[in-house]
């Protein structure tokens, strides 16, 4: 029985200054760091995909750093401890995978890195670096550099790592057996062979050889498996790579950790082949797994991995024909319940080996045109939407973007479809920018799209538009402006303000008139911004029309100011009129306010000058607000 601890014993996790949590914020704090990792997967497997000076992962490395600047607020150092199958924070696991030997663990510590620590200060530069380093780590060229070696030659200075003092030695044998794992399916069986089906004992011996290479390849310097006692296992062997079977089926049916590994997805590669993908009854059980996720002993990611070297290795067309029939009605479940999720997980690595395909003009781009294609029909897409329409939230909005991203383009029209079928905001936006993506930015579907009864897909053609930012297509989108909906105007003229044109500006001032607050303060602020002195009759107009003092003072300080920005010094006199009787009044009154407003808005030197010098021979309150409007505050 374990002893008490006494009242001298440390509390847990206060060496990392950490000290006397409860449960409840210690959970809280674990559950963080978990999120802080995901992000930094997530930033590394866009690197993949997409440039360093994308979006995507300018939104990510942001995400990454404001986290990180988070957890420093706790602590000056956030230390983790890095093992072969997960990170560690104070003995709590907040990453781990124990299948896939490229994950981001197993990268750091076969590489010899053994503790990794964030210290306050990290700025943007210093974190992008850092996540570029890991993320394309398998570029190097032959691997001739460790990730220990990337780290000194970088020289971040608020990002240290320990490194074991015993490196890893790789022989021959080992070296090669790695090698090997890398393959792809074709060299697999051009050098070993097809294993046939139900011959167990040939897979479960090729599987005992390539463990015990690992596990002699993750042994320390100067440890050597001759030197054991026949029978024992090598002289370093985790548990997660140390498992024998003579039954490779009964290994991979013993249970959800015998495969599965962990729920958390890591992102950072493509998986490596696995054995399983030579037998034909591993294959069927893949196909199974994904029928029922309960019982799934495979990720997601590890299936698409398997599939897209089984379709990649596939030389007659009438069988991968039946492979992707099959292959669709698998996937039938998840379409079936929204879960877009699994499907980018296998989709990701379909539409990518689509595109090597299509480019090499090979006989599988026809097949697996007509798979995608058939992914995205309007009864599966309207299933989605009605699903994002009762559950959206903003966490499933790179999902969502990544899910239409690996549509068919030729699937564009039902795609629309889909777009005018989601009835929140936040979805929509998301939507119009991956099928502006997937569109190549031909501006051709939008442009219908604009003048359709659907206002929804009005005001997406409109911001798709500005989006795409061709000239000539943005004239037609003052047809949006002829809408009675004035969220679709308002989305009209937002997209319109970067131009210039005698035609936007004719619409601007049109818009000046119209019966929506917003819209009209959207054409000021053009009118203001680009020196549109064309307005300043119907300014002066809407100044002294009926009911203009009922309008919120908002926006008349909006109408105000654009008048002496535009009018300047003509209008200069009338407003020195109102103030003056003020001062001679004691009035501080909104048409003082909004007079001082307008004369601060000219731009000229001396309206400015006459303006300080009315605050300083004013008093009360009438001199504390002339200082106001001078100060630049509303």
């Amino acid at each position: 029985m374990s002893e008490e601890p006494t009242s001298t014993t440390p509390p847990p996790g206060a060496a990392d200054g950490w000290t006397n949590p409860d449960k409840a914020a210690m959970k809280a704090r674990v559950r963080k760091l978990q999120q802080l990792i995901a992000v930094f997967l997530k930033a590394g497997k866009t690197l993949r995909l997409y440039s360093e000076d994308h979006r995507f992962f300018n939104r990510f490395a942001t995400e990454f750093e404001s986290r990180l600047a988070e957890q420093h607020e706790f602590d000056e150092a956030l230390t983790f401890e890095i093992t072969p199958t997960s990170i560690q924070w104070d003995g709590n696991t907040v990453f781990e995978n124990r299948e896939q030997r490229q994950n981001l663990a197993f990268k750091l510590y076969r590489d010899g890195v053994r503790l990794l620590q964030f210290r306050r200060g990290a700025n943007a530069v210093e974190v992008r670096d850092f996540v570029t380093l890991i993320a394309r780590e398998g570029d190097r060229v032959g691997g001739s550099q460790d990730l220990s070696v990337l780290f000194w030659e970088a020289d971040f200075k608020h990002i240290h790592i320990a490194v074991a003092e015993t490196f890893v030695e790789y022989d021959e044998q080992a070296t090669e057996t790695l090698r090997r794992l890398e393959l792809d399916l074709s060299d697999f069986e051009r050098e070993f062979g097809v294993v046939e089906r139900g011959d167990n004992e040939e897979l479960a011996q090729l599987k005992t050889a390539w463990d015990e290479s690992l596990a002699h390849a993750s042994a320390p310097a100067g440890a050597s498996n001759a030197a054991l006692p026949a029978g024992d296992g090598p002289a370093y062997e985790p548990a997660a790579y140390g498992e024998r079977s003579g039954d490779a089926r009964a290994t991979r049916y013993g249970g959800e950790d015998a495969f599965r590994g962990t729920q958390l997805e890591d992102e950072t590669d493509m998986p490596a082949l696995p054995p399983e993908s030579m037998d034909d009854y591993a294959m069927e059980a893949v196909y199974a797994d994904l029928h029922g996720l309960e019982q799934a002993y495979a990720s997601f990611e590890e299936v698409g991995g398997v599939l897209a070297h089984v379709l990649e290795a596939e030389t007659d067309a009438e069988e991968l024909t039946q492979v992707l029939k099959n292959l669709d009605d698998a996937l039938s479940p998840l379409l079936a319940t929204a879960a877009i999720g699994p499907l980018n997980s296998v989709l990701r690595r379909i539409a990518l080996l689509h595109r090597r395909e299509a480019e090499a003009g090979s006989f599988r781009e026809q097949p697996l045109s007509k798979f995608l294609r058939n992914v995205g029909r309007i009864e599966r897409l309207q299933i989605i939407a009605r699903a994002i329409n009762e559950d959206w939230t903003d966490a499933i909005s790179g999902e969502l973007f990544t899910f239409l991203s690996l549509q068919h383009p030729e699937g564009l029209d039902q795609l629309m479809q889909f777009l005018s079928q989601l009835t929140p905001p936040e979805p929509r936006k998301v939507a119009v920018e991956a099928l502006v993506l997937l569109s190549k930015r031909d501006p051709q579907p939008w442009l219908v799209a604009l003048r359709g009864e659907n206002w929804h897909l009005v005001a997406d053609a409109v911001r798709a538009l500005g989006l795409i930012g061709d000239r000539v297509a943005l004239e037609h989108v003052s047809i949006a402006y002829e809408r009675k909906e004035a969220s679709v105007r308002l989305q009209a003229l937002e997209t319109l303000k970067s131009q210039r044109a005698p035609r936007i500006e004719q619409l601007m001032l049109r818009a000046l008139e119209d019966e929506d607050s917003e819209v009209r303060m959207t054409a000021l602020r053009y009118c203001a911004v680009n020196g549109l002195d064309a307005a300043v009759p119907s300014i002066e107009d809407a100044i002294n029309s009926r009911g203009f003092n009922e309008r919120t003072f908002e926006e008349r300080r909006g109408w105000f100011m654009t008048l002496g920005m535009l009018a300047g010094l003509q209008v200069l006199p009338r407003f020195q009129k109102v103030a003056e009787a003020a001062r001679r009044n004691s009035n501080h009154g909104p048409q003082v306010h909004l007079a001082l407003l307008a004369i601060r808005s000219i731009r000229e030197t001396s309206a400015r000058l006459w303006l300080a010098e009315f605050a300083n021979l004013s008093t009360g309150e009438l001199k504390l607000l002339a200082h106001k409007v001078l100060a630049g505050n509303r």
